[in-house]
């Protein structure tokens, strides 16, 4: 074994030519094999037949024959008239397997419509002669379509029972979460009410201990404007006479006890209404005894007011001025209408027809001249014993204040002017009455500037009182322009009906009636 240890690789070299040796031997057998050739190897071997020998005259193999027998020949399935599909090679048509005749691997295929034929006799395979059953016919797909649909029908019954099982829970929660959300607020509620209802209450209490007559002026305040605390009315009673309620000064920082305080007297006006004028000035008759208008004569009668109201007639011809109106109107046109009216029902002439009268409806046409501050030319059209209307819209303007006086309401034109001042000098409180100097001094002129008939609103223009004129005129002698203050009057008016003054009723000593004074 040393010996192998030591010397191996020669061990292996010894092995591999012992190796060497023997395949060479092998390899000269194989050679010296190959170069013997025998006269039998060369020689072919004869086939050995690998098919059944037929006969050729046997029957299946006559083509024509069995064509001719056949279900499915064209040409007879034509001249018949029978539900056989006919086949010219080229159309093709369904086919189905025959359960007789088929194997297993090879299926022999015949017309499907030999299976769904009406005749029984005929109803056979064309190649194996068998009886064939017609087939049910059951449309698959909508089978299938219906299993399905019912299917998921159910599935959708399922999975809609726990989505509505679910959504039950979650709305029971969320009923017995508002539930209790709903009795913790109707008790906070209640609560805030309850106390609520406590606080309003003893704000009335203490509101009656301050304020006994309840209109809504404590005591206190009454004492110092010198009202009846006893008197519930007497906050729209005039006390100093200013043309204001007692309720509307104190609402808007005025005392309803001092004459000098008060609102701006022009918010005492509104707009009763805005009318239209007739004219005292009426085209009376025409003289027209040619056909040039430049000679004719139109009569107007007129009223004047300086005169006692008498009337009186002047005639004018184209170009003459006349003054209507307190304006200087000039005569621009005149146009002679005569019609002819039938006279009343009866009165008939000579021949039985009726009597046509004529009647003079001619019209005259006047424009303004020189109009005020530069306005557009008025223009007035006149007919002959009709009434004529100024264009103007003369507004009525009522003072709510004037309680005690007789009401003059009088349409007004524009440049017309309204004087408005106290009705008292005070309630005889030496510190709050006014001398007549005082009361003058009270006293505001306002002009009419400007009428708006549609939102029945006028403007006016407040006129400057003496100690104005005296800033007037020192303005003038700085050469600074006096500014005049414009104010618009509404229907409404600057004064809530509901706050407008009232007169004061004595009251009797008893009088609640209840045998007590």
């Amino acid at each position: 074994m040393d010996f192998i240890k030591q010397h191996y690789e020669k061990v292996i070299l010894l092995g591999l030519f012992v190796l060497f040796i023997g395949l060479m031997i092998v390899v000269r057998g194989v050679i010296s094999s190959t170069e013997e050739v025998k006269e039998s190897d060369l020689k072919l071997k004869a086939p050995v037949a690998d098919h059944v020998n037929e006969d050729e005259k046997d029957a299946k193999f006559d083509a024509e024959k069995r064509w001719n027998d056949s279900n499915f020949r064209w040409d007879k399935a034509k001249s018949a008239g029978e539900n056989i599909p006919a086949s010219d090679l080229v159309s093709t048509y369904k086919m189905a397997a025959c359960p007789f005749c088929s194997k297993k691997d090879k299926p022999v295929l015949i017309p499907l419509a030999v299976f769904k034929l009406e005749d029984k006799a005929a109803r056979k395979c064309p190649e194996c002669d068998h009886q064939l059953e017609k087939p049910l016919e059951i449309d698959v797909v909508a089978e299938e379509e219906k299993f399905y649909a019912k299917d998921e029908k159910a599935r959708l019954h399922e999975e809609e029972a726990k989505v509505i099982e679910e959504y039950g829970k979650t709305i029971r929660a969320e009923y017995d979460e508002e539930s209790k959300m709903m009795e913790e607020f109707a008790a906070n509620y209640y609560r805030v009410e309850l106390e609520k209802l406590r606080q309003e209450e003893e704000a009335r209490r203490r509101e009656e201990e301050r304020d006994k007559d309840g209109d809504g002026i404590d005591d206190e305040q009454e004492r110092e404007y010198g009202m009846d605390g006893n008197d519930k009315d007497d906050i729209y009673y005039d006390t100093d006479g200013d043309g204001f309620s007692n309720i509307f000064e104190i609402e808007n920082g005025t005392k309803p006890n001092d004459a000098k305080s008060h609102p701006e007297l022009w918010w005492r006006l509104r707009v009763k209404s805005v009318a239209e004028i007739e004219l005292r000035e009426q085209f009376k008759a025409l003289t027209a005894e040619s056909d040039d208008k430049s000679s004719w004569q139109a009569q107007f009668n007129y009223r004047d007011e300086n005169r006692g109201n008498r009337e009186f007639s002047r005639f004018l011809m184209i170009g003459d001025t006349i003054e209507i109106d307190k304006r200087k109107y000039r005569l621009v046109d005149i146009e002679k209408i005569i019609d002819m009216r039938r006279e009343q029902a009866g009165n008939l002439d000579e021949r039985g027809k009726d009597v046509f009268k004529p009647v003079d409806k001619s019209k005259v046409t006047l424009v303004e001249v020189d109009p005020a501050n530069g306005a557009q030319p008025d223009k007035l059209v006149m007919t002959v014993g009709q009434p004529a209307k100024s264009n103007d819209r003369r507004p009525v303007l009522e003072d709510t204040g004037n309680l005690g006086r007789k009401k003059r309401e009088r349409p007004l034109r524009i440049g017309d002017t309204v004087t408005l001042g106290l009705f008292s000098t005070g309630n005889n409180n030496e510190q709050n009455s006014l001398s007549p100097k005082a009361r003058r001094a009270q006293i505001r002129t306002y002009k009419l500037v400007a009428v708006d008939a549609e939102s029945m609103s006028v403007t006016l223009e407040e006129m400057p009182s003496g100690n104005d004129n005296k800033k007037a005129a020192a303005a003038k002698k700085d050469q600074k322009p006096a500014e005049s203050k414009r104010i618009v009057i509404t229907k409404d008016g600057k004064v809530p009906k509901d706050r407008l003054p009232r007169k004061k009723v004595e009251k009797s000593p008893d009088a609640d009636h209840d045998g007590m004074d």
